[in-house]
């Protein structure tokens, strides 16, 4: 038995279920758009700010989304008092040999990820700041303590929620049908002004 013990602090959380008896064709059919189709890439977001939360086919999504997303807060100990906000909502639509750089959110609090349909296109999350990152060491073994990704292989109905800040790519997409995935960034608001908290927009003044 060892006498000494390693304890692994600070953990980033990414949650991931399976959704299932969604019209998945009717989803697809309200998302398609008529511009740049030739284009392997498609993002609902810089085109065109989709907004699909808005759109009727998609409620039944916002209300999983809702669920989910207080099950994942729960689990990390977030207080109830928070709303939870959808900031934006788009859709991404890759072809063979489509892509997504690596990138954060920063526009939101977390981000979730609904594969519609897919056959593959791995997403990658990336190690951010850590005290071991930029240390001159060699490794000579993979471990918790020394990695720098991980990846997800995504399947029809899918979804991932996760910190914003956390930053993301999809390996290039290689596959005959297209692939079609949603993103919605997510706020965290209260409805009385806290300290450390975002108030809730409806109370908001543009100037």
């Amino acid at each position: 038995m060892n006498d000494y013990q390693i304890n692994n602090w600070f953990p980033v959380p990414i949650y991931a279920t399976i959704l299932s008896d969604y019209n998945q064709q009717d989803m697809i059919d309200n998302l398609e758009s008529p511009l740049y189709p030739t284009d392997p890439n498609y993002f609902g977001d810089s085109l065109d700010v989709q907004q699909v939360h808005n759109r009727e086919c998609f409620y039944w999504l916002n209300k999983q989304i809702k669920y989910h997303t207080r099950t994942y807060l729960d689990q990390i100990g977030v207080s109830k008092n928070f709303n939870i906000v959808v900031q934006k909502s788009w859709s991404v639509i890759l072809s063979n040999g489509g892509w997504v750089e690596p990138h954060v959110h920063p526009n939101s609090h977390f981000s979730c990820i609904f594969y519609l349909k897919t056959s593959g296109g791995k997403i990658k999350f990336h190690r951010g700041d850590h005290p071991l990152k930029n240390l001159p060491l060699d490794y000579d073994n993979d471990t918790c303590y020394n990695y720098e990704n991980c990846t997800y292989e995504p399947g029809d109905g899918m979804m991932l929620l996760f910190p914003s800040t956390l930053k993301h790519e999809v390996e290039t997409y290689h596959g005959e049908d297209k692939r079609y995935s949603i993103t919605y960034d997510l706020l965290l608001t209260t409805d009385s002004p806290r300290e450390n908290t975002l108030l809730n927009p409806n109370h908001w003044l543009t100037l």
